[in-house]
């Protein structure tokens, strides 16, 4: 089973997600080019996002190029799919981005809504 189906509880500790909140400034970036910042299982992430759907077990899930990541103290870059129960704080970030031209979208079968995507 890929691990954003998995039943688990959300890792982080302190405030539940407000997924909805999240969603309206997830759609933001998307609509406007804008970076979205959040923290994702207690570290900090900018992201340029791509997609934002619902998976086919019901999970909000975020498809995005991961620009800065301070987890274990190292940046990885690259396309991360993010669950957003698994989020404790979601805005728009102040930086624009340009698409890139390698857009890997997500395969029908892991969202079957999607919500936004560029």
């Amino acid at each position: 089973m890929p691990f954003w189906n998995r039943q688990i509880e959300p890792r982080v500790q302190g405030p539940v997600a407000d997924i909805e909140s999240f969603k309206q400034e997830i759609v933001e970036g998307i609509e406007t080019l804008f970076v979205v910042e959040f923290e994702y299982n207690g570290f900090p992430r900018v992201v340029e996002p791509y997609e934002l759907g619902i998976s086919k077990d019901g999970f909000t899930l975020l498809r995005g190029y991961q620009l800065s990541d301070e987890a274990k103290g190292r940046i990885t870059e690259g396309w991360k799919l993010f669950r957003l129960d698994y989020m404790t704080f979601c805005e728009v970030g102040d930086e624009t981005f340009v698409p890139r031209d390698e857009y890997y979208e997500l395969p029908p079968e892991w969202t079957v809504n999607v919500i936004k995507k560029i």
